[in-house]
């Protein structure tokens, strides 16, 4: 640190004792127990240069006293020993080492103390990480820092704390600083498959806390919440220690909260990246209702896609009749989650042909769905 000194009077820790120093140590001396008057040193700018030299000029003042002449002292420990996390650090040489990570999840520490403060910010830029871990200590829950996503949670990093780090690709990094004498570096620990750590982000909606949940209904695994102040930015992490999978590409997350649900299909690029981030918007919401909806397009020739929302999951099948009424193609999709399977990529597609597998002519059809208990038919038109 440079230029600190006589910007502002300083103050101090120490309450004023006015017989103290007869009495005190020689050797740093923290002053009374208590107090009504506060240490405060040196100068400010204002000041004449004899009173603005804060290592010897002292004097007191209410410890309720403030204004702008006021600051505060700036201490740093250069040598010794260094508290964080609860232990203690014994500070060694300054050295150099090279993290060699490889594509995926890894489980390192960090190897020394860098010359500038590291936080899982600056870290996620050196690591070109997707998404970062730590276990925070008070709430015992897995704190995600989403570079561009969500980084209101940046956190310093030091010594010893076990992070979780995800990559696109093998990288090595080298960090420069003072090694933890005492403290064991922890080697990266390479688990491209499975994903045994994974995130969602999620925004959009107002959320109540007391309410939230988020589930991966394909492995019936339960994430860990948090909201943001404004409650419309949530994130839900889980993490296995033993690093068994928790996730892969299809499974089905549902986020529900105020008597409402979300549903998401993980994908590969999420896997990549070990967190998905969601819009809670209509497109995810699970409907209140069932429904048949109209087909698309109409007319068709020759093929058309049958859309449709599912209150609850359900076997559906859909079935197709000519104008006199007789069925002519069977169509089984099985068990459904509910969801919205309105796009072609969810829709039922119809092709066009009968069972047989002969093509129809053009004329009017009937569709039927049936899920549950739930049985809707609707008419569509092909036109040659």
């Amino acid at each position: 640190m440079y230029d600190m000194a006589g910007n502002v009077i300083e103050w101090c820790h120490d309450w004023r004792g006015d017989d103290y120093y007869s009495i005190s140590p020689v050797k740093d001396p923290r002053g009374p127990d208590s107090g009504t008057s506060r240490i405060v040193r040196g100068g400010w700018f204002g000041s004449s240069a004899t009173k603005s030299f804060p290592l010897f000029v002292a004097n007191r003042r209410s410890a309720s006293q403030n204004g702008v002449s006021f600051g505060f002292r700036c201490v740093s420990s250069v040598s010794g020993k260094v508290s964080s996390h609860s232990s203690t650090y014994q500070l060694a040489s300054t050295a150099s080492y090279t993290l060699n990570l490889k594509t995926g999840l890894n489980m390192i520490s960090l190897p020394v103390r860098p010359d500038q403060v590291a936080t899982s910010k600056t870290l996620a830029q050196d690591l070109a990480a997707t998404v970062i871990l730590h276990l925070d200590a008070d709430s015992q829950k897995f704190i995600p820092f989403v570079p561009e996503h969500y980084e209101g949670t940046d956190f310093d990093i030091e010594g010893g704390m076990g992070i979780i780090v995800n990559v696109r690709e093998d990288k090595a990094h080298t960090f420069t600083g003072t090694i933890w004498s005492n403290t064991s570096v922890a080697a990266p620990s390479i688990s491209i498959n499975p994903v045994w750590a994974f995130t969602m982000l999620f925004e959009g909606q107002a959320l109540d806390h007391s309410q939230l949940s988020v589930t991966n209904l394909s492995r019936g695994i339960s994430f860990s919440t948090q909201l943001d102040d404004s409650c419309q930015m949530g994130t839900a992490s889980v993490v296995d220690s033993s690093q068994q999978s928790v996730i892969n590409t299809g499974d089905l997350i549902q986020v529900r909260a105020d008597g409402q649900r979300w549903r998401y299909r993980v994908t590969d690029e999420d896997l990549a990246n070990a967190f998905a981030h969601l819009t809670l918007d209509a497109d995810l919401r699970v409907p209140e209702q069932t429904q048949l909806l109209q087909n698309y397009p109409n007319p068709f020739n020759p093929e058309t896609w049958l859309p449709f929302k599912l209150a609850q999951d359900a076997i559906v099948t859909a079935k197709i009749y000519d104008v006199t009424g007789k069925q002519i193609r069977v169509i089984e999709l099985g068990h459904m989650p509910a969801g919205n399977d309105v796009e072609s990529s969810k829709a039922i597609y119809w092709d066009g042909k009968k069972e047989t597998g002969e093509v129809v002519s053009s004329g009017t059809y009937f569709y039927q769905i049936e899920a549950g208990e739930y049985t809707e038919t609707r008419k569509m038109v092909v036109l040659k």
